[in-house]
């Protein structure tokens, strides 16, 4: 195989160091000015978004126990939607490098095309920002925020709020336990703070968020209601899914050392085809891109053999969320017969996605600089090959 095709890079050529300006732009009509806006703002997002409750003590889990739901959710927004209100998490954006459309800040036309592309504005507290610098000089953040259960969730110019597109955006939930005060919450947040109130469309998992649903619908008796609003909620928002990604990462790297890592029979090679994630959120469909996606086939089916997984098999979470779906009941059985066992299957219409990617670790970041755009993705791919 030629080895020029592991430091390709097959994403979108954008060339942002080029000083590009069109001084006609203000005297074009109004109705092409809005267009262009609008073509410029559509993109996708992976959002890595931490939920987890804010003090992990037993004493504060037990107090939130104890609070009925009705309690709970009985305060209302500015679009009179009900929201989470008592309940408590902090959710912490990750990989907050360029998370907000430009346009927000370009002028008031822009923002205004921009405010309604991404309609879900949801109000939070601005918890903290970091900044981590490499020797490359490059640099990701993480902006934190934090919901606050004491202030009615209102949008006002003062609070940081979070923009989303739930048809564009894919909400990369890695909630904490108790997910019945984590993610539940914060689901139901989504869907209250969008003006037609649908929510999240597209939902990814890891096993750990997978696993702290199953426990809390199967175990924790926080839900075990089925006239909860929190468990009527959850059945709400799932309902509304047209996608599930299964996120399953690898920190293992491209290259294989089959006899060092334990992995036996894959012996050395270089695994080509698998992606690199980068810092930002930002990202392209390749099936959707003019000429699908550029990865030869065979080399994709080849290197699908040799993957090594730093999380459990992701088909493990499928099982649980089919567990999931039934006990709401947006799955059923039905059997035909008791010898034959025939079975009906009706599921919401869910698509199932697994996302697999290699992400360097932070050791590896500090050393040869976090990947954020072209040139410091074709630095780090050339130093991975030396």
């Amino acid at each position: 195989m030629d080895g020029t095709f592991s430091i390709e890079i097959i994403n979108p050529v954008i060339e942002n160091d080029q000083d590009i300006s069109f001084h006609l732009f203000p005297v074009l009509p109004l109705e092409i000015r809005l267009r262009i806006w609008e073509v410029s703002v559509v993109r996708h997002r992976l959002l890595e978004i931490e939920v987890a409750p804010p003090s992990p003590s037993a004493q504060a889990d037990q107090k939130r126990r104890q609070q009925p739901s009705q309690a709970r959710y009985s305060r209302m927004n500015a679009l009179c939607n009900v929201v989470s209100g008592g309940r408590e998490y902090v959710a912490t954006v990750q990989h907050g490098r360029f998370m907000h459309s430009k346009l927000l800040r370009v002028n008031r036309e822009a923002r205004r095309v921009a405010l309604r592309f991404y309609r879900v504005h949801i109000p939070c507290w601005l918890r903290a920002v970091s900044r981590q610098n490499s020797s490359t000089s490059s640099s990701s953040s993480s902006l934190s925020y934090h919901a606050h259960p004491n202030h009615p969730q209102e949008a006002n110019s003062e609070m940081p709020v979070l923009y989303l597109n739930p048809e564009y955006d894919i909400v990369y939930a890695r909630a904490q336990s108790p997910a019945a005060y984590t993610l539940v919450d914060f689901l139901h947040d989504v869907r209250a703070h969008d003006p037609r109130g649908v929510g999240t469309l597209h939902l990814a998992m890891d096993v750990n968020t997978m696993g702290a649903l199953h426990y809390a619908l199967f175990y924790d008796g926080a839900l075990q209601d089925p006239a909860d609003p929190a468990r009527l909620s959850l059945t709400e928002s799932l309902r509304c899914l047209r996608s599930v990604v299964w996120m399953a990462y690898s920190h293992a790297g491209r290259a294989v050392m089959g006899p060092l890592e334990d992995f036996r029979g894959a012996g050395v090679r270089f695994v080509h085809s698998l992606p690199v994630r980068a810092d930002t959120v930002a990202f392209d469909f390749l099936e959707s891109r003019r000429g699908g996606d550029l990865r030869p086939a065979a080399y994709v089916k080849r290197d699908l053999q040799w993957v090594m997984t730093a999380t459990r098999d992701p088909r493990q979470m499928r099982l649980q969320w089919r567990d999931v779906l039934q006990r709401l009941g947006l799955r059923s059985f039905t059997f035909a017969s008791t010898f034959t066992q025939t079975v009906k299957v009706v599921d919401v219409n869910v698509e199932e996605k697994v996302l697999f990617a290699y992400e360097p670790p932070q050791w590896l970041k500090e050393q040869y600089g976090h990947i954020y755009d072209r040139a410091s993705a074709c630095r780090f791919l050339v130093d991975e090959q030396g």
